[in-house]
């Protein structure tokens, strides 16, 4: 733990940590959206998560907000000291049980909104809670309802923004799952993907006509990912190479595939 000097807003984080804390039964699976980038959760506790059978994670925290903070202070990332741990789905405060995530709502590319399990010894307990990047990630605010926010600073040895060219996903981020309609399609989000609608989810890219089976994922810039895979059309094996960039907004009601040599594709989020 910290030094005995009592932040209030240190105070908070502990707290919310206890307040709905619950160690999954699937705690030790590998993290789906941290990269590339069975070692124990004390060895490097950012690459353990909850997740659930089958492709698709429950919830998953984009990538950016992953990793080890401290209280912004003077004697921030202290060596040896424990952390706040932010996890694929799931936190941690300095040491406590992890708290478990069940809802992520990505509001821009710096700002998420989360959900903490119930606890149930307070079910009426507000669970919600969110982090704030600044502009390079190397600071993060944490901020829930009546509450105090709580500023950190980044305690690992390079932000995730930083070496954002550098950076290989395993799976496609939450923040660019959905359903998507093709700007300017009268059809767009009627439901079944029968225009230009278009779907994806942590591994596969569905159209109405065919599917991409995505087999990498590197992170070109804050908004922007490369994709890797194979597409097939449907009732056919996904046999032809393909890969392109897919452009998020910052406001993440907005994306754009981007091949080369071609004009952008553009959709609206359904």
């Amino acid at each position: 733990m910290r030094n005995s000097i009592a932040f209030a807003s240190a105070a908070f984080i502990l707290a919310l940590s206890a307040c709905g804390a619950s160690a999954s039964e699937n705690e030790a699976a590998p993290a789906e959206d941290s990269g590339e980038i069975g070692s124990s959760a004390q060895e490097d506790p950012v690459k353990q998560a909850d997740e659930p059978d089958g492709d698709e994670p429950r919830v998953s925290i984009p990538a950016d907000f992953r990793g080890s903070w401290d209280m912004r202070g003077t004697d921030s990332c202290t060596p040896g000291e424990s952390r706040y741990v932010v996890g694929e789905n799931w936190t941690s405060a300095w040491g406590e049980e992890r708290t478990r995530v069940v809802d992520v709502k990505v509001i821009n590319a710096n700002t998420v909104e989360l959900l903490g399990e119930p606890d149930p010894k307070a079910p009426d307990a507000d669970q919600r809670f969110g982090f704030a990047l600044n502009g390079n990630g190397d600071g993060m605010t944490l901020f829930a309802p009546e509450m105090s926010s709580a500023n950190f600073v980044r305690c690992d040895d390079t932000s995730a923004r930083s070496d954002s060219s550098a950076q290989s996903l395993s799976t496609i981020p939450a923040r660019y799952r959905g359903t998507w309609g093709g700007e300017g399609d009268h059809m767009a989000c009627s439901g079944d993907l029968s225009g230009d609608d278009m779907t994806i989810t942590a591994n596969r890219i569905k159209y109405g006509s065919g599917r991409i089976e995505v087999s990498k994922v590197r992170r070109v810039n804050d908004n922007t990912i490369a994709i890797e895979g194979r597409y097939g059309q449907t009732g056919q094996a996904a046999s032809s190479a393909v890969s392109h960039e897919i452009e998020l907004s910052d406001d993440g009601k907005r994306l754009s595939e981007l091949f080369d040599g071609m004009e952008p594709f553009d959709y609206n989020r359904c």
